[in-house]
C-alpha cells in the first residue's frame, strides 16, 4: 500500500495538463478530428493514386496543401499575436469543415478531377498557415507555462494515436464504402473542435497591442529564432527531417505498399498504423518526462535514429520488416517535432510566440512541397525505394553535423525562462526610423 501514492502520482503526472477543464474540452475533440483527418489523408494519396497512377502526381498534390504554409506562415504569426487565438481556430476549423464535406461529395458523385484534388488541397493550405501557428500558441493560454510541456506532448499523443485508427478506419472505410466516406467523415469530425471552441473561456492575454509594420514583426521573430544558438539548431534538424525525412516514406507509402510489399491498400493501413504507433509511444514517453530532463539529447540522438531507420525501410522488401522499422521511424519523428516544440515555446517570450510558432509551422510544414516535390521527382526518376535511402542519408548526415554543433556551442542545455517578457526587452530595436501604422493595419 505504501507504493500506492507513488504509483498514482507518476501515472498522474502524465496527464497533469487534463486537469485544466479548457484543455479537456479541446483535447477530446481534437482525438476525434485528428482521426478524421488520417481519414482524409490516406484517402486522398489512395484517391490519387488510383487516379493516376503516377509517384509524380503523388508529389504535387502534396505540395500543392503545404506550399500555401510556407508561403503564409510568417505572416500569419503576426495575424495570431494580433487577434484573439480562440476566435481564429473556430474560423479556420469551420472553413476544414466545409472543404472536406465538398471534396466528399465531388468523390461520392463520381465526377471529382485531379485539378479539383489540387485546388481545394490548396485551399487546406491556405487555411492551414492560419491554424497551424494558432492552436501552438493557443496551448499556453490552456495550461499556463507549468503544463505546456505535457499539453504539448499529449495533444502529440492525440495526434499519433489517431494515426493508428485513422489509417485502419480509412483503409476500412475505402474498401467497404468508398473514398468519398472518408471525407464526409472527416468533415463531420471537425464539428466537436468547433463546438468544444465555443464553450471554452479564455482572457486572452497573449494578444499583442503592437503599431509596427508586419514585416518588422516578422523579422523581430525570426531575428529572435536565429540569435538563440540552442533554438536556431533545432530549426535546422527539424526542417532537414521535414525536408528529406517525412515526406519521402510518407509521400510514397501508396507505391511502397502496391508495388515493393505487394500488399495494397490493406497494407497502406498497416505501414501507417506503425507509424502511428511508435509516434504514440514517443509522445507519451515525452509526457512523463520533467522538462529540463535532457529534452535536446533525445531530439539529437532520435535524429540520427531517423535516418538509419528510414535508410533501412527504403532496402526492405519484407512487409513485417518495414513495419517494424515505421514504429521505429514514428518514434524518432515524434520525439525531434515534440520535444522541439516544447523547447522552443518555453525559449519564446509571450510577446514573441505567434511570430515563433509560425516560424515553426513554416519549417514544420511549410518547407514540406520540397520534400514532396523531392520524393515524387526521385521516386519517378530512381525509384521510391532509392528515394527514402537518399532521404534517409541526408537525414543522418545532417544530424551528425548538428550534434557535433551543439556540443561544440554548448547548446545542450535547457532554456532559460524568458517567457514573460516583452519584444522590446528581448530583441534591441534596430528600427528605430521604422514608419508606424495604425494597430490595426496589416502592412
Amino acid at each position: 500500500m505504501k507504493y500506492a501514492p507513488t504509483l498514482w502520482q507518476t501515472i498522474a503526472a502524465g496527464g497533469a495538463s487534463l486537469r485544466h477543464r479548457n484543455f479537456r474540452i479541446f483535447f477530446f475533440g481534437q482525438i476525434i478530428s485528428f482521426t478524421g483527418s488520417w481519414m482524409q489523408t490516406i484517402a486522398q494519396s489512395w484517391l490519387v493514386y488510383t487516379l493516376t497512377h503516377s509517384a509524380f502526381q503523388l508529389g504535387i498534390v502534396s505540395t500543392f496543401q503545404y506550399l500555401p504554409v510556407m508561403l503564409l506562415s510568417l505572416y500569419a504569426g503576426v495575424v495570431v499575436d494580433r487577434v484573439p487565438k480562440r476566435y481564429l481556430i473556430i474560423i479556420t476549423q469551420t472553413i476544414f469543415l466545409i472543404l472536406a464535406l465538398i471534396l466528399g461529395l465531388l468523390t461520392l458523385q463520381r465526377s471529382v478531377q485531379v485539378w479539383e484534388i489540387y485546388f481545394i488541397a490548396a485551399l487546406f493550405g491556405i487555411v492551414n498557415a492560419f491554424d497551424l501557428p494558432a492552436r501552438q500558441a493557443f496551448f499556453i493560454e490552456m495550461v499556463g507555462r507549468e503544463d505546456l510541456q505535457n499539453a504539448i506532448a499529449l495533444n502529440s499523443s492525440t495526434f499519433n494515436a489517431s494515426r493508428i485508427f485513422g489509417p485502419a478506419l480509412g483503409a476500412l472505410t475505402i474498401a467497404t464504402m468508398g473514398t468519398a466516406f472518408c471525407f464526409i467523415a472527416n468533415a463531420i469530425s471537425f464539428a466537436p473542435v468547433v463546438l468544444g471552441l465555443l464553450v471554452i473561456t479564455v482572457d486572452g492575454r497573449s494578444v499583442v497591442r503592437v503599431s509596427q509594420p508586419a514585416r518588422r514583426q516578422i523579422a523581430d521573430g525570426v531575428r529572435y529564432v536565429r540569435q538563440h544558438e540552442r533554438i536556431w539548431l533545432i530549426f535546422v534538424i527539424v526542417a532537414v527531417v521535414n525536408v528529406f525525412g517525412i515526406p519521402m516514406y510518407m509521400t510514397l507509402m501508396p507505391i511502397f505498399a502496391d508495388q515493393i510489399l505487394h500488399a495494397g491498400v490493406n497494407g497502406l493501413g498497416l505501414l501507417n498504423i506503425c507509424v502511428g504507433i511508435g509516434a504514440l509511444v514517443g509522445a507519451l514517453a515525452l509526457a512523463y518526462m520533467k522538462p529540463g530532463t535532457g529534452r535536446t539529447r533525445l531530439l539529437l540522438l532520435a535524429s540520427i535514429c531517423l535516418g538509419v531507420t528510414m535508410a533501412a525501410f527504403g532496402i526492405s522488401r519484407n512487409l513485417h520488416l518495414s513495419s517494424a522499422l515505421l514504429l521505429l521511424v514514428g518514434l524518432a519523428v515524434v520525439s525531434i517535432n515534440s520535444a522541439g516544440n516544447a523547447i522552443v515555446q518555453e525559449a519564446t517570450p509571450d510577446a514573441l510566440r505567434g511570430r515563433v510558432m509560425s516560424f515553426w509551422s513554416f519549417i514544420l510544414v511549410g518547407l514540406t512541397p520540397f520534400g514532396t516535390f523531392l520524393a515524387g521527382a526521385f521516386a519517378e526518376q530512381l525509384g521510391a525505394n532509392y528515394a527514402v535511402v537518399a532521404g534517409g542519408g541526408v537525414v543522418l548526415l545532417a544530424a551528425i553535423w548538428v550534434n557535433v554543433r551543439a556540443k561544440r556551442r554548448g547548446a545542450l542545455r535547457e532554456p532559460t525562462d524568458v517567457a514573460h517578457a516583452t519584444s522590446a526587452e528581448i530583441i534591441p530595436d534596430t528600427h528605430a526610423e521604422a514608419a508606424q501604422v495604425p494597430t490595426t493595419t496589416l502592412a
